[in-house]
């Protein structure tokens, strides 16, 4: 299931610059399951083709107030919509919006309409910084009205500043974690994902090919969903977000202090990290020279974060853990619960390593057994969750 499936997003396009970028934002909503309606103002289609947003958004695109080929198209359009997101949207129709002004179609509809609004500024920092539009925008932050942006950048004068549009993906976050329901507000999450490095010399290390693709997808969902969210992470090329706190580690030691730090605060903790069984006994501070090397390393086992924590768990605590199994899967997942005191525990398949899908089993100490197979980790995050509203 896709985050905007079913749901209808209104959206307002007015003439800034920034406007050649809406054909690539459309294109990501309804990549992500939303149906998308598109309006300009006039001006608007001098920047904008009005015909390729027909073709993205598999809609009817609309600009004037009459002429449309509907009756009452501010009436009309607004029918059963869940948010209506306007970007870019320029000082003259923040302005209007703010202001009660209705003299085209988008503040028109911005008047009669009644679903969430999220309002994405552009336009030369000059402009931003007046006071007018900044009064304008607390105005429209003191209606409920979301603002997403601006943020710094080069500007199509040449010129440099806080003022760019915020980007496509950004935007598309926006409106999805408008649109989640916050069924997990007041709640605090500790999450590890990734693998760790343990270090033979500055340059080798063991390790593993854990991409932490599972434990990104629900703390972004945790997040979407209102928790309040912390996730250490040893995985490197996972994207930053501002939905979350992000720890980057690199060994177990890094990872074991973050999560001593932060589990006192926690309600629940996901430890779905890969951290290294096995870490080198003695590390040269110089590289190792082949000549030196030999066929063996003497190895010793890591600390067991998940392990070193779980004597100290509180009562109205929940701890997941993770287990990679291959075989006796059921005995060796029962006996990692006992052991390290979990509510919860996740059989995990080498084969999700690195992919966007996986198949799971989660165990509970109060009996409770399900199965996912071939599911997104996405989805399967939403799953994981719904234990722990």
């Amino acid at each position: 299931m896709k985050p905007l499936d079913g749901k209808k997003i209104l959206l307002g396009v007015s003439s800034g610059i920034a406007a050649y970028k809406i054909p690539n934002l459309v294109r990501k909503l309804r990549k992500e399951g939303a149906t998308v309606h598109v309006i300009l103002t006039e001006n608007a289609e001098y920047l904008v083709s009005k015909k390729v947003l027909e073709v993205l958004s598999k809609n009817k695109v609309y600009s004037r107030l009459f002429g449309n080929g509907i009756d009452i198209p501010h009436i009309e359009l607004l029918k059963e919509v869940d948010l209506f997101l306007i970007a870019p949207a320029t000082a003259n129709t923040i302005g209007k919006i703010s202001n009660g002004i209705a003299d085209d179609l988008i503040s028109t509809i911005f008047l009669a309409n009644k679903a969430p609004v999220i309002v994405c500024p552009s336009m030369n920092e000059l402009m931003w910084k007046k006071i007018t539009v900044s009064t304008n925008v607390r105005r429209l932050r003191r209606y409920g009205i979301k603002i997403l942006g601006p943020v710094k950048g080069e500007f199509a004068c040449g010129s440099s500043g806080v003022g760019r549009l915020l980007k496509e993906d950004e935007i598309v976050e926006g409106c999805i974690d408008e649109l989640t329901k916050k069924d997990l507000k007041k709640k605090k999450i500790l999450i590890t994902s990734g693998p760790t490095k343990e270090f033979f010399d500055p340059i080798r290390y063991i390790s593993n090919s854990s991409s932490g693709k599972t434990g990104y997808n629900i703390a972004k969902k945790a997040a979407l969903r209102g928790a309040d969210v912390i996730l250490v992470n040893g995985a490197k090329d996972l994207p930053q977000s501002k939905l979350f706190k992000q720890k980057k580690v690199v060994t177990a030691k890094d990872m074991q202090r973050e999560v001593q730090n932060q589990i006192g605060e926690a309600d629940v903790f996901i430890s779905v990290a890969a951290v290294s069984d096995f870490k080198p006994v003695n590390y040269s501070s110089e590289k190792i020279k082949k000549e030196n090397i030999g066929f063996s390393f003497n190895m010793e086992l890591n600390i067991d974060i998940l392990k070193s924590v779980s004597s100290e768990k509180r009562s109205d605590q929940i701890f997941i853990g993770f287990a990679l199994e291959t075989e006796n899967m059921f005995e060796n997942a029962q006996k990692k619960m006992i052991e390290k005191n979990l509510d919860y525990i996740v059989i995990n398949k080498p084969f999700n390593l690195g992919s966007d899908t996986g198949s799971y089993q989660i165990y509970g100490k109060d009996n409770h057994y399900s199965t996912f197979e071939n599911i997104s980790k996405a989805d399967f995050a939403d799953k994981l969750l719904d234990l722990v509203r």
